[in-house]
């Protein structure tokens, strides 16, 4: 009896302390560029800040211009334009991190760990890193990955086979269960592929503009800059330091509606911006109600 009472004990202790670091180790918002929007079940989106923490609970939806990169020890994400990303609250204690990517286009960053499982699950596959920086594209049609260096076990949805992808290809997952997984080669793949962490200067210098997603038109990483007829995506602004202080500044003063700071040229561009894409849902209360309405599919 009372081994049963001592293990059930250790079990809650163990439990316990894997909601604690889950909750405690939160991502932080090291750069902004546009508008991102952040938001939690039941309560309304804003507007990320820099330096912001970003939970398990959390949604992160980027609108046309926005590009945003959370970091965590040696762990980092920078999201395209265009997508939205879940952070659950299961699957993210001390021995597992699991993202949702339901669109757009991320470049993941993580160091391989002994005893911590790194997953990500789209609408058509899931891919589980075992230590590598990696993109992943998340449309309608499709998921794509590509990986730059070490290697991501690869497993469709409704698919027995798992893919073991590494350096130098593309993986394409069909929505159609029935369609084959397609794996390409990438051309001029560089051989020189070091690991960064949670670098994120070094991870958008060297990868950003290497990435090859095909159909990834509207996902940008960059204020106004889309990927070519190549696919390749240049990093130029989003590299540039002034976009985080700007960025900051203009997304607490669109989460205010106080006008008095109308004298800053970023809180009266954002002000102008908010207002004049009101009509396209890229405020926060519609993004928030937008995202909700997805979550519970």
């Amino acid at each position: 009896m009372f081994k049963a009472i001592l293990s059930v004990l250790v079990l809650a202790l163990t439990l316990g302390a894997n909601v604690t670091y889950a909750a405690s180790k939160g991502w932080v918002v090291s750069k902004i560029s546009g508008k991102v929007v952040i938001s939690v079940a039941g309560k309304p989106g804003k507007w990320v800040k820099l330096g912001e923490l970003v939970y398990p609970g959390d949604r992160i939806k980027t609108l046309s211009d926005g590009t945003v990169a959370l970091t965590r020890d040696a762990e980092a994400m920078i999201i395209s334009s265009d997508a939205q990303m879940d952070i659950p609250i299961g699957g993210n204690t001390a021995e597992y991190t699991t993202i949702v990517q339901r669109k757009g286009t991320i470049l993941f960053s993580a160091k391989k760990q002994a005893n911590r499982q790194f997953k990500i699950r789209t609408p058509f596959a899931a891919a589980i890193v075992k230590g590598t920086t990696f993109v992943i594209n998340a449309n309608a049609k499709n998921m794509q990955v590509q990986v730059f260096e070490g290697s991501v076990a690869l497993n469709g949805a409704g698919r027995t086979e798992t893919h073991l992808v590494t350096t130098g290809v593309n993986y394409m997952v069909p929505a159609n269960v029935n369609s084959k997984i397609v794996m390409n080669r990438v051309a001029s793949a560089d051989k020189v592929n070091p690991h960064f962490g949670s670098d994120i200067q070094k991870l958008a210098a060297m990868y950003l503009s290497r990435i090859r997603i095909k159909g990834g038109k509207a996902n940008k990483f960059t204020s106004g800059v889309s990927p070519g007829k190549s696919g390749k995506i240049t990093a130029e602004n989003f590299l540039d330091g002034n976009n985080s202080s700007s960025n900051s500044n203009s997304s607490s003063n669109a989460n205010s509606n106080s006008s008095s700071n109308a004298s800053s040229n970023s809180s009266s561009n954002a002000s102008s911006n908010s207002s004049s894409n009101s009509s396209k849902s890229s405020s926060p209360s519609k993004s928030s109600s937008n995202g909700k309405s997805n979550k519970n599919k």
